[in-house]
């Protein structure tokens, strides 16, 4: 995901990328590090707290409408 229009079939294969990957409960270490990859290029910043919640931040423009 690089910023802008992303297709159909890119999200279809990322769903099944991340719905077929190992992550039970308590073990969700792959999918997490799948979803930073995704989200790290067009996020300000990404984190992961101690609990292993992951967080991206993105900041709007100034004076750009929603």
């Amino acid at each position: 995901m690089k910023g802008g229009f992303v297709g159909k079939e890119y999200l279809l294969s990322l769903l099944r990328s991340l719905s077929e990957s190992f992550g039970p409960s308590g073990f969700e270490d792959a999918v997490r590090e799948m979803a930073i990859k995704e989200v790290e290029s067009v996020a300000d910043s990404v984190w992961v707290d101690s609990m292993g919640n992951l967080f991206a931040l993105k900041r709007g423009r100034k004076g750009v409408a929603a």
